[in-house]
């Protein structure tokens, strides 16, 4: 059994380009994922709280866990857990990030 068996994809907006008349074109598919690692996701018990850096408190759904070098989500982001057979498990905006000693925790 893999300890992170799902793959950590981010909502990376593809920008628009500029015709030579300056108008932007957007792509016909502006939504890209970018994958940044993998993870396992634990969803929440009921009542779940966490406090953001600047004290609100927010209901947590799931935690994500990865490994410890994996870079840093800012809150806000669109994230997806996908499985290997490329299955959504979870599409959420993160709540916050934080980086432990052995592992990184993602709260969405």
């Amino acid at each position: 059994m893999k300890i992170y068996p799902y793959l950590l994809k981010v909502k990376a907006s593809q920008a628009p380009t500029i015709d030579e008349n300056g108008i932007p074109i957007y792509p016909s598919d502006p939504i890209e994922w970018q994958e940044i690692g993998v993870c396992r996701d634990e969803i929440a018990g009921a009542g779940q709280k966490i406090s953001k850096v600047d004290g609100q408190i927010f209901d947590c759904t799931a935690t994500i866990y990865a490994p410890q070098n994996t870079p840093k989500i800012e809150a806000g982001t669109t994230l997806q857990v996908v499985d290997v057979e490329g299955n959504i498990r979870l599409e959420k905006q993160v709540i916050r990030f934080s980086r432990d000693y052995f592992h990184c925790r993602i709260f969405v």
